[in-house]
């Protein structure tokens, strides 16, 4: 039996591989011309696997034992298991026996991997997807590493899936961003060159809301391309409202399931029909408002703006009317930076709702200069005259919109002024808590 040889390859940020060190025990005094060019791969092992398993780590590496294999292809081997991102850190040792080789893989796997999300494969369940990308890709498993080679795989498999379904599209991977500044929360999959209409919407679930008045409010993105985040978002922002409307606060739509309208259709125009499942959830009540920050105004000041008496429907629509409405209230009163911070409490057992609003009213801001443009300097003076507002008056951020409305365009009209509307532009300044007015009539 030769020595043992040990070689290490470490997965660095900056994706560069070398290797670190071969040694052997005791050091033999080996030439080129001692070490046969290639050896029999005997045996394969991985050790640090979890995730993932040998099955997918043998494919990843591109050696089969009984393979001759040389210690080239050997590093070769490492770089692909840590290039496909699934790897912290890739080592390995190996040991001869004549000419056959037995190696180990020493491995760290990343922590986690990222959700994939296929948002138009109207051709394929998820579950069917997500079964030929475990056979297809290696390190695919539910999800892909967020760096490295894995996504990348997955992009090149669905593509393949496509174009063997007949379909002649290009398959686009774009990772997810929840926000400026936040990590990557998944790989977003998305079949091109194939328009695919929505030409119907099929509801279940639903009760309290019939299906022709789903129907009638989806009937803006009827023709719209189909995807899974745009059917999901106008669920959410379109159909959602109507049951907070009437008090089921945990109505949510489950993931839409698009499907051709037409089997084995291959035209690059694919319509589309969409099952939207609805969960409605229960009817909830209005309990009561609890108010945090208030000073200028009591809470039962506020109470009465908000309009909401208990054991009411917890009607979402009237509550955000409400909050506008209390809002409003502290714009006139100076307070234009005021802010109104609600935060829902739902009791599911007693189907009662309770809001904890925090109010931040900061300062009170005053009117500063007043500014006319667009006018003739003596139609500027006339309006001038009726304005009531004074510089260092408490602002009424109300005030400048009824101005304009209710005074300014009839008496422009009475000068023989044609103007129909006007642009006000507040201009508040901090320091002062000042607030100059620019209005520019059209």
């Amino acid at each position: 039996m030769q020595p043992s040889l040990i070689a290490r390859r470490a997965f660095v940020p900056s994706l560069v591989f070398g290797l670190l060190s071969a040694l052997s025990y005791p050091p033999p005094a080996l030439t080129q011309s001692t070490i046969p060019q290639s050896y029999r791969l005997a045996t394969m092992k991985f050790a640090g696997l979890n995730r993932f398993n040998e099955t997918q780590a043998s494919k990843a590496t591109g050696l089969q034992t009984g393979d001759s294999v040389t210690q080239a292809q050997l590093a070769a081997a490492v770089d692909k298991l840590a290039k496909s991102g699934a790897f912290e850190n890739v080592s390995f040792r190996y040991s001869t026996n004549g000419n056959s080789l037995n190696v180990e893989f020493q491995v760290v796997e990343i922590s986690r991997l990222l959700p994939c999300v296929f948002d138009n494969f109207v051709w394929f369940s998820d579950a069917e997807l997500d079964k030929a990308l475990r056979n297809r890709v290696s390190f695919y498993a539910g999800g892909v590493p967020e760096s490295g080679a894995t996504s990348e795989e997955v992009r090149v498999a669905l593509r393949d899936m496509v174009r063997a379904n007949g379909i002649s599209g290009e398959v686009t991977v774009i990772p997810s961003i929840a926000g400026l500044g936040q990590p990557v929360s998944a790989f977003v999959y998305s079949v091109t060159g194939v328009a695919m209409p929505i030409r119907r919407i099929r509801f279940a679930g639903n009760a309290a809301i019939t299906a022709s008045s789903l129907e009638a409010a989806s009937s803006q993105i009827i023709g719209r391309d189909y995807s899974v985040s745009f059917v999901s978002q106008f669920a959410g922002a379109g159909l959602v409202p109507l049951y907070r409307k009437q008090g089921y606060l945990r109505a949510r739509f489950k993931k839409p399931d698009g499907a051709p309208l037409h089997s084995n259709d291959t035209a690059i125009v694919q319509p589309v029909v969409v099952a939207l499942s609805v969960e409605e959830g229960s009817v909830f009540y209005w309990e009561k408002a609890e108010w945090t920050g208030n000073r200028i105004f009591t809470s039962e000041e506020l109470d009465r703006l908000l309009g909401m008496k208990p054991k009411e429907v917890a009607n979402q629509e009237k509550i955000d009317a409400g909050l506008t409405a209390i809002k409003r209230a502290y714009d006139t009163r100076g307070f234009i930076e005021a802010a109104v911070k609600p935060k829902e409490i739902l009791d599911d057992t007693a189907r009662l709702t309770t809001y904890d609003v925090a109010v931040d009213e900061g300062a009170q801001f005053h009117l500063g200069m007043v500014h006319f443009e667009g006018l003739p300097e003596v139609a500027s003076k006339e309006l001038i005259k009726s304005w009531r507002l004074k510089p260092g008056d408490v602002y009424d951020a109300s005030y400048p919109g009824m101005f304009v409305s209710k005074v300014a365009i009839g008496k422009l009209k009475e000068l023989g002024i044609e103007k129909t509307s006007a642009t006000v532009s507040p201009k508040p300044e901090k320091q002062k808590a000042s607030v100059d007015l620019n209005i520019v009539f059209h």
